[in-house]
């Protein structure tokens, strides 16, 4: 029968993802997976639309990653999958990773009434920030009756989901993101990027609507129409906007001026080429690139939406503009680049606050905690 298990039983995860590709999300699921053995809990990962370049180094170290490929629409065939695929493995516990799987893996629970598997998932960030409404807070409140925990990454997000789900709200709790602020990587090189002698802000994010980056694309292209022609755009990351940012950064004043990295493994060894780092997204939850950007002691500059102001604060940690305010963010990269000396002082105080506050081990633990809670 479909739902018998070829395991034993124990304490098994399995996350349940569109893809391990490279963004911050996934690399979070990565982290937890790598640090469940000290704990004795084991992890999987089902992807919903692909592997994505991150499944290769879980799959070396010998954990297991399945493919359950989603039809285009409403794939009311997948939630079958899914659970048959949890209950073969032996998996207990099923923990979602953003809105879509969160949707098909309750859909699994509710097949099997409730009784094989655990359900949480963890919001990584929405489109609700702090000028927003949910875009589906009557889908949310249904997938909530039937999970344990919703975990989201930042304080903001937490205010928001209790206020519009009063009731429910006590399912959710904070975890935040964490990173290890000693990994190392090659660091690029200037030369081989054409940088030598240029000043360069530098984003590392999926190219996707929410990130924004046309606003500073347009603010760089403002501050180069008022004499800064040293300055350049380092955007290290790839995603469906690709092709409308390449298109805007051959306007003849901007021409030049930006560089595309694509998707890089080796993200991390493009941060010592920023001489800031700017993040103009349009909603937030914590951002990894945003942790590792100061853990390496790069200038900050955010937007102030979500959880950045958690990570940022203006003229302690780094430069807070308005979201989707352009002469805002201009100002601000101009203050840094008139200023270094503030910008040395803003970076030693994001490196020192990012160390003692968002530590993955920290992280790994509070999850690891939290799988034994719901097993218990």
């Amino acid at each position: 029968m479909w739902f018998q298990s070829t395991k034993k039983a124990e304490d098994r995860v399995l996350h349940v993802v569109l893809s391990l590709g490279i963004g911050g999300a996934e690399r979070i699921v990565s982290s937890l997976i790598e640090g469940g053995e000290a704990a004795g809990i084991s992890h999987g990962v089902c992807c919903l639309d692909e592997k994505g370049r991150l499944a290769e180094a879980l799959e070396d170290t010998g954990h297991e990653v399945h493919l359950v490929r989603r039809k285009p629409g409403i794939d009311l065939s997948l939630p079958f999958k899914v659970a048959r695929l949890a209950v073969r493995c032996g998996y207990t516990t099923l923990h979602a990773h953003g809105e879509t799987p969160w949707f098909y893996t309750v859909l699994a629970v509710i097949l099997t009434q409730g009784l094989r598997f655990r359900c949480l998932t963890t919001i990584h960030g929405y489109s609700g920030g702090d000028n927003a409404e949910l875009a589906h807070p009557r889908l949310w409140r249904f997938l909530m009756v039937f999970t344990r925990r919703v975990i989201v990454v930042s304080g903001a997000l937490e205010h928001e989901m209790k206020a519009v789900y009063p009731v429910l709200g006590k399912k959710v709790e904070t975890i935040r993101n964490g990173i290890s602020p000693n990994e190392k990587v090659p660091a690029q090189s200037r030369d081989a990027w054409g940088l030598r002698g240029k000043t360069v802000a530098g984003v590392v994010s999926r190219l996707s609507p929410v990130k924004n980056h046309l606003l500073l694309l347009k603010a760089v292209e403002r501050l180069i129409g008022l004499g800064r022609e040293d300055l350049v755009v380092m955007v290290v990351g790839d995603g469906p906007e690709r092709e409308p940012l390449e298109a805007y950064a051959q306007k003849p004043g901007l021409k030049g001026h930006v560089i595309f990295t694509g998707e890089r493994l080796d993200a991390l060894g493009f941060y010592p080429l920023f001489d800031l780092f700017v993040l103009p997204s349009l909603s937030e939850g914590i951002s990894v690139a945003l942790l590792e950007a100061s853990a390496l002691g790069v200038p900050l500059i955010a937007s102030g939406v979500g959880g950045n102001t958690e990570i940022v604060s203006h003229m302690g940690t780094g430069l807070v503009f308005e979201s989707e305010n352009l002469d805002d963010l201009t100002r601000q990269i101009e203050l840094l680049l008139d200023t270094p000396s503030l910008a040395g002082r803003l970076a030693a105080g994001a490196r020192a606050w990012v160390r003692e506050t968002f530590s993955v081990r920290a992280m790994v633990d509070r999850y690891n905690r939290l799988y034994l809670e719901m097993a218990g």
